[in-house]
């Protein structure tokens, strides 16, 4: 015949509240040294609550952080959007004096750089709003997801997008109409 022994344990609860003027710290140090054979542990709950709100603070502050570094990196990735079509309309002055000449219009050749500027700025932002949607995922089930829900702010992400896309067009504008006013005869002599 064999034995069997329940070994779940039981755990109690106290909550005290202290008099005013009596010392948490040495409360819970006597409490202690009296009650260690029974194994009690005492928990200051103001200093958990205080302690998890200083974790949640610092959580905040380092989400900030990434935000403005982010912002700093847009910032940058737009700069060099019009670096690029600068470069592009420098490069291409003979490629836009004989579209000129073929009777593209002003407007045409603007809008041939703008569109060109618009497809590089649209599959950068979809691709790194793509790999931040999916590194927030992954972040979220290493150390939220037994306390949050997953949700992708669309409309967040969407106006991001839009003001994202609107300085890169703005940025490129300028070189884009320097472009489209270039005389042909001009262009087409040039051979540096």
């Amino acid at each position: 015949m064999t034995e069997t022994y329940d070994l779940r344990l039981t755990r109690t609860a106290y909550f005290f509240q202290l008099a005013p003027g009596v010392d948490a710290a040495a409360l819970r140090s006597e409490l202690e040294a009296a009650f260690f054979p029974e194994g009690l542990i005492t928990i200051d709950v103001r200093e958990e609550i205080t302690t998890q709100f200083n974790a949640a603070d610092r959580v905040l502050l380092l989400l900030l952080l990434m935000q403005a570094y982010l912002a700093i990196g847009l910032i940058v990735g737009v700069t060099g959007l019009g670096v690029i079509t600068i470069r592009a309309v420098v490069e291409r002055r003979q490629e836009i004096g004989v579209l000129r000449a073929l009777g593209f219009t002003r407007r045409m050749v603007r809008n041939v750089f703008l569109l060109e500027i618009a497809l590089i700025a649209s599959l950068g932002i979809a691709i790194g709003m793509g790999l931040g949607v999916v590194l927030a995922q992954r972040v979220w089930e290493a150390y939220f997801s037994s306390i949050a829900v997953f949700a992708i702010p669309w409309v967040h992400l969407a106006t991001v997008a839009a003001i994202a896309l609107g300085f890169a067009l703005l940025a490129t504008a300028g070189p884009a109409l320097r472009a489209s006013r270039m005389p042909p005869a001009e262009t087409l002599r040039y051979t540096g």
